[in-house]
C-alpha cells in the first residue's frame, strides 16, 4: 500500500515537472504548456482528493517521500529537483484545490533567476506573491521578520524550542489583554497569514513545540488560552494547536488542569475541536473508575489464599473467567487497553506516564490480565525511555 503512494506521488510530480519544462521551453502562445498544466491540476486535485496534502523533501537531484526516493532516474524530474534545490528550498507543498493560475506562479517562480529570486525575498515569498496557496515550499534558511512575537517567527523553518516559548508568550499576552477589544490571537492570526497549503504543516510544528514545554507550562497555555475576548471568545487558534497533541498527553494535560482549577476534565476538554476517534480516546484515558475498592468488595487486609478459596467456592474455574471476563470489560479495563495499544503504536515518556496513571483502576476493577500485560511493556521500554 505504502509503494502505491509513493507511486501516485511519483506521477505528480512527474506532471509537475512535465509543465514547469513545457512552461520554460514553449513561449505563450502554444498550447503546450496550458494542456500540460491542465494535466498538472486534473492528476495533483485526484490525488490530494485521496490522500489529503503532499509533502516530499527536495534533495539536489531528486525528491524522497519518507525513505523512498523518487525521480532520480528521471531527467525532468532531476531537473526541477535541481531547480529548486538552488533556491534553497527543502520541502515541497500540494494541498487540495489547486488551479491552473497557481500552477502557472509555481512554474514561472521555478524558471526564473535563483539569484534574483533569492535576493527578492526567497521563492516562498515570489509564489505568495504570484498568487500560489494550495502549492507552497519551506525554505531551508529561515525567513527574516520584523515582526514582533509569534507572528514574527518563520513557524515552517524555526526550531522547535524557539516556537516553544513564543507560544507561550503569546498566550501570556492573550491572558493579560482577555476582554480588550484589542487583544490578538497570535497563534490563528499566524497561521492565517500563511499559504493554504502550508497551514497544516504549521500547525503540527506549533503541536510538536507544545512537546518541547514542561507540565506546568503546558498547563499555563491551556489555562490561559480559555479566557475570553470582549465577544466571549477563547484562543481558539491556540486551543486548536492543543487538539493536536497526543491523546495521552493531552488527557494528561486536562487532569492537570482539573487539579488545578476544580473543574472536571471533561469539562475542560468540551472547547478543544477533537476529532470523533481522538475524543472517543481521550474520554477513555480520562475515564474513573466506576468503583471504590470498598464497593469492589476488596476487603481492608486482603488476603490471597481467601480471596482465591472464596472465588473457588463460587464455582471453581469457570466462576474465575466469568469474573476476570467481566473486570476486562470494565471501563478502566477498556480504558486500559485502549493506552496500552497507543503505547504499542508510539512509545514515549508521555504516553508511558498515561499508561502508568491507567494501572491503578483497571487493577482495582480487576482487570489484570491487561495489568500484567502493561507491566510487561512498561518492562520492556525500561531501557528505552
Amino acid at each position: 500500500m505504502e509503494s502505491q503512494g509513493h507511486t501516485k506521488i511519483e506521477e505528480m510530480l512527474r506532471l509537475l515537472a512535465g509543465a514547469v519544462n513545457a512552461v520554460r521551453l514553449y513561449p505563450p502562445s502554444s498550447e503546450l504548456p496550458a494542456q500540460a498544466i491542465e494535466r498538472l491540476v486534473a492528476g495533483s486535485n485526484a490525488l490530494t482528493a485521496e490522500v489529503g496534502t503532499v509533502r516530499v523533501t527536495v534533495d539536489p537531484r531528486a525528491f524522497r517521500s519518507g525513505d523512498a526516493t523518487i525521480g532520480d532516474s528521471h531527467a525532468q524530474m532531476v531537473s526541477l529537483a535541481e531547480a529548486l534545490h538552488a533556491m534553497q528550498i527543502g520541502q515541497l507543498v500540494i494541498a487540495p484545490g489547486l488551479t491552473a493560475d497557481e500552477a502557472q506562479a509555481f512554474a514561472s517562480v521555478v524558471n526564473g533567476d535563483p539569484r534574483q529570486i533569492r535576493a527578492g525575498g526567497g521563492a516562498r515569498s515570489a509564489m505568495v506573491e504570484a498568487g500560489a496557496s494550495a502549492i507552497a515550499v519551506i525554505e531551508v534558511s529561515l525567513r527574516t521578520s520584523d515582526e514582533d512575537g509569534l507572528v514574527g517567527v518563520d513557524l515552517l523553518s524555526a526550531p522547535l524550542e524557539q516556537i516553544a516559548q513564543e507560544m507561550l508568550g503569546a498566550t501570556v499576552r492573550w491572558h493579560e489583554g482577555a476582554g480588550a477589544a484589542d487583544v490578538v490571537d497570535e497563534v490563528e492570526h499566524s497561521i492565517g497569514h500563511l499559504e493554504a497549503a502550508a497551514r497544516d504543516i504549521a500547525v503540527e510544528r506549533l503541536a510538536a513545540a507544545m512537546m518541547r514545554l514542561s507540565d506546568d507550562e503546558r498547563l499555563r497555555i491551556l489555562l490561559s488560552s480559555m479566557a475570553t475576548d470582549k465577544h466571549a471568545t477563547p484562543m481558539r487558534g491556540m486551543l486548536d494547536v492543543i487538539a493536536r497533541m497526543p491523546p495521552a498527553t493531552l488527557a494528561r494535560l486536562l487532569r492537570l488542569a482539573s487539579a488545578r482549577c476544580g473543574a472536571r476534565p471533561q469539562l475542560l476538554a468540551m472547547p478543544l475541536d477533537l476529532p470523533p476517534e481522538v475524543a472517543h480516546e481521550v474520554a477513555a484515558l480520562l475515564a474513573p473508575s466506576p468503583l471504590s475498592e470498598a464497593e469492589c468488595g476488596v476487603p481492608e487486609d486482603p488476603s490471597v489464599e481467601h480471596m482465591s478459596a472464596e472465588v473457588m467456592a463460587g464455582g471453581g474455574e469457570q466462576e474465575l473467567l466469568r469474573l476476570t471476563s467481566m473486570a476486562e470489560r470494565s471501563k478502566p479495563g477498556k480504558a486500559l487497553v485502549a493506552t496500552l495499544a497507543l503505547v504499542r503504536n508510539h512509545a514515549d515518556l508521555e504516553s508511558v506516564r498515561a499508561l502508568a496513571d491507567a494501572l491503578g483502576p483497571a487493577a482495582r476493577s480487576g482487570a489484570l490480565t491487561t495489568v500484567r500485560e502493561a507491566l510487561r511493556t512498561i518492562d520492556g521500554l525500561a531501557d528505552d525511555l
